[in-house]
């Protein structure tokens, strides 16, 4: 079910599904009995488009190209390309999104609007399909998702290496875990861009600073849960979750259980 209309580009109508920080996913349905087939299109912000159904023609500034559900488009904001829909022919389509504000040097985002869809960005699609109810998980995983389409348009590889301020980052986050502390207010400490810092940071540690942090929140309190009488509820607001269902969620996805049963079954 869609939530709401958010624009109509002429040759079909985008609806918001869910939003995250700065991460939007959107619905892009065109009906078979559309009266348009060529329309010029501007991104409205810097996005991920995987095609589900149907197909349709990328005019940019690569050669017509023909869109299916094998090619996933990323087009950075504001910029301009034209699209074409044979006759009759239905189209819907899955966008994940980020605000202009996550980023710095948007121009390196992308280098071609077109790759090849990957197994990893099929999967990241189901997580972030899976995470409307947690607004950082979503999030962090659209930024995952970009870098990864990034990666695959400009040839880069992804290898670890030293680098000082996100030492200095992960020492934050081991100071803080138990805060309601945001990637955020991270990132702006380190004066970077959240795009930048969330691609650092998974550079350097391996993982996104989003589940970094939660794996230290729920590995604390597996400590907790182990050693103390406190509620499970009480666990979960002194280690930083918001709540106990998002609590629950991210031990049984770290753990693969839930608290109680892992209380039950570790108790000292």
């Amino acid at each position: 079910m869609h939530e709401e209309t958010e624009r109509d580009f002429g040759c079909g109508r985008l609806y918001r599904l869910s939003r995250g920080g700065l991460a939007s996913t959107y619905a892009f349905v065109r009906p078979a009995d559309h009266p348009r087939g060529v329309v010029e299109h501007a991104y409205p912000s810097h996005s991920i488009v995987f095609t589900d159904a149907g197909d349709w023609r990328y005019h940019g500034r690569v050669p017509i190209s023909r869109i299916d559900e094998g090619v996933v488009v990323a087009g950075v904001a504001a910029g301009h390309y034209e699209c074409s829909h044979g006759a009759g022919m239905p189209n819907r389509c899955f966008v994940v999104a980020i605000d202009t504000g996550a980023f710095d040097d948007e121009h390196r985002i992308f280098a071609d609007p077109l790759v090849a869809r990957s197994r990893e960005m099929v999967l990241h699609r189901r997580a972030i399909q899976g995470a409307s109810d947690d607004p950082d998980r979503l999030e962090s995983l659209a930024f995952s998702l970009f870098e990864i389409v990034s990666r695959s348009s400009t040839g880069a590889g992804e290898t670890a290496r030293p680098d000082v301020r996100m030492e200095y980052a992960k020492r934050l986050v081991g100071e803080r875990f138990a805060q309601r502390v945001s990637i955020a207010e991270i990132a702006r400490e380190l004066d970077l861009s959240r795009f930048t810092f969330t691609r650092r940071f998974r550079a350097h540690a391996g993982v996104s600073p989003y589940a970094y942090l939660t794996r230290m929140r729920v590995e604390r309190a597996k400590g907790a849960l182990r050693l103390s009488r406190d509620s499970i509820q009480e666990i979960a607001l002194t280690h930083g979750f918001g709540s106990i269902a998002h609590f629950s969620s991210a031990f049984r996805r770290i753990v693969g259980c839930a608290p109680t049963t892992y209380r039950r079954e570790n108790i000292a």
